[in-house]
């Protein structure tokens, strides 16, 4: 199923590595320029590349004791550092063998819908049964939009006339505790971190959930767009003050230049990345590891 994955992994993130080694590459054309003003450099383009200043200010205070910065070495001393700071913080996912319920978020367009079929594909070739739950009865295309998900990965999608969250959820839980699945992906309304009574809506699913199955065992994920850039990392902040997060997934990598936001997550928020999804293909949504992510976010230096 992930046959070709970090070839994926690295086209997907062409637009970031390719800006950052374009901005990195000028600083050298400066024969002028002393190993204090590349690092003044680097440390702007970093920032910009949404990496985040707090991480940035600690690979530039490493990079000062080297006695010379240079270009053909400056790259794998990047990775170096930022494999140091980050290989031992959370950012995979485990499937356990119990009956697991994901309630995935985010706000309007960050790619709950596709994700979770994507998911299910994932979960499917793992072996699970698979339930798709339609937890968005607000936007009446959604249901329509998960129906042909899972059509394509070949699992099954709850139905029912309730318009409440929490009631549909209640009902597809007693179904799945009669008819053998193990592994329920619930879609919710896309909403803004700001709107408090949307946000109250995903505790009252919490409880409704806890009668079926155990916090290990359920988890909410925070679907993010990886081109809002900062913005994505204030969703999560905010996200996270309402309801703890579990884990964060994120969408469109191949369409952004600042995949950099990965490391920010990481180095910042210490919430689990699980995926990462890098094209529209229902195999596109590829498990999350840094060291992976590390080499591929740099590859194009090796040659």
């Amino acid at each position: 199923m992930f046959w070709g994955a970090i070839d994926k992994l690295k086209k997907g993130l062409e637009k970031s590595r390719n800006s950052v080694f374009e901005k990195v590459k000028s600083i050298f054309l400066d024969d002028d320029a002393n190993k204090q003003l590349y690092l003044e450099k680097l440390e702007e383009i970093l920032i910009l590349s949404d990496i985040g200043q707090s991480l940035t200010q600690k690979i530039i205070k490493n990079l000062e004791f080297q006695k010379e910065i240079e270009y053909s070495n400056l790259i794998e001393k990047i990775k170096e550092i930022l494999t140091n700071l980050l290989i031992n913080s959370k950012s995979q996912g485990t499937i356990n063998s119990q009956l697991n319920v994901t309630i995935l978020v985010g706000v309007n367009g960050a790619g709950k819908t596709s994700t979770i079929g994507k998911l299910a594909a994932i979960y499917k070739e793992y072996g699970r049964k698979v339930l798709i739950v339609p937890g968005d009865t607000f936007r009446a295309a959604a249901n329509e939009q998960l129906s042909k998900w899972a059509e394509k990965s070949e699992v099954e999608i709850f139905s029912s006339n309730s318009s409440d969250p929490s009631a549909v959820i209640f009902e597809s839980l007693k179904y799945v505790k009669s008819n053998g699945f193990n592994e329920i992906l619930i879609d919710t309304a896309g909403r803004l971190q700001t709107k408090s009574n949307l946000m109250q809506e995903l505790t009252k699913i919490q409880n409704v959930i806890s009668k079926f199955t155990t916090k290990e065992n359920s988890k909410i994920i925070l679907v993010i767009d990886s081109t809002a850039g900062q913005n994505g990392i204030n969703q999560a902040v905010e996200f996270n003050n309402y309801i703890k997060l579990d884990g964060i997934i994120l969408t469109k990598l191949d369409g952004t230049a600042k995949g950099g936001i990965v490391f920010q997550i990481i180095e910042r928020l210490q919430i689990p990345i699980l995926f990462v999804g890098v094209g529209e293909s229902i195999y596109d949504l590829l498990p999350f590891d840094i060291k992976n992510f590390i080499d591929s976010f740099f590859e194009e230096e090796k040659n």
